[in-house]
């Protein structure tokens, strides 16, 4: 039969080995609406310190000055939002760190170093450089141009260095000696024309 009163008791696996749960180490802190408003028209009135020293006593050291002083490298996105933001008056909208955080989060948007790099597409790649030589050779045509010459800047180096050397097995510290004068380059000027001619000629 089943039971006439309910039980009050946790339903699931019996404890056997009588193992205590452990005590929270953690103290989650909410803070209502009213709070929140409440600290946003004190930091209009007064300077951050204050607030910090009025709401928030217990932070001190770099918990203090890093979230304050945290910058997001992200002036783009901010400045986007300024622009979409233009119809809402200075007091209304700022695009503040605040709103950057919260916009990159809501999005699932992270702050990641380039890995890879590419063309998007391929096909219009190919495009452009189709329409690219069409439009050259129409102002060849139309301004009778009989040669045409090409020249460009390029970055040369005094000291190529290389990624990888040999060292005894287990060194953790791999040393290469240079000249100094691995960051230093020239700069070259290669000139050519349509005929295939580079300058100056061997």
């Amino acid at each position: 039969m089943a039971p006439t009163e309910l039980d009050g008791r946790r339903t699931g696996r019996p404890n056997t080995k009588q193992i205590k749960r452990m005590p929270k180490k953690h103290k989650n802190l909410y803070h209502t609406y009213e709070k929140k408003l409440h600290i946003i028209n004190w930091r209009k009135e007064h300077s951050m310190e204050s607030v910090i020293d009025t709401f928030f006593p217990g932070v001190a050291g770099d918990k203090r000055t890093t979230a304050r002083t945290r910058d997001m490298h992200t002036p783009r996105v901010q400045g986007n939002g300024c622009g979409v933001g233009t119809r809402l008056s200075s007091d209304q909208f700022k695009a503040s760190p605040s709103w950057m955080k919260g916009f990159m989060m809501r999005w699932g948007l992270a702050i990641r170093a380039e890995t890879r790099s590419g063309q998007a597409n391929v096909a219009d790649g190919e495009k452009a450089l189709a329409e690219f030589k069409t439009s050259i050779r129409k102002v060849i045509k139309d301004n009778r141009i009989v040669e045409v010459f090409n020249a460009d800047q390029t970055g040369i180096n005094y000291e190529y260095l290389p990624k990888q050397t040999m060292d005894k097995k287990g060194a953790k510290t791999v040393w290469i000696k240079v000249s100094g004068h691995d960051k230093d380059r020239v700069t070259a000027m290669p000139l050519a024309d349509s005929k295939g001619t580079k300058y100056p000629e061997e």
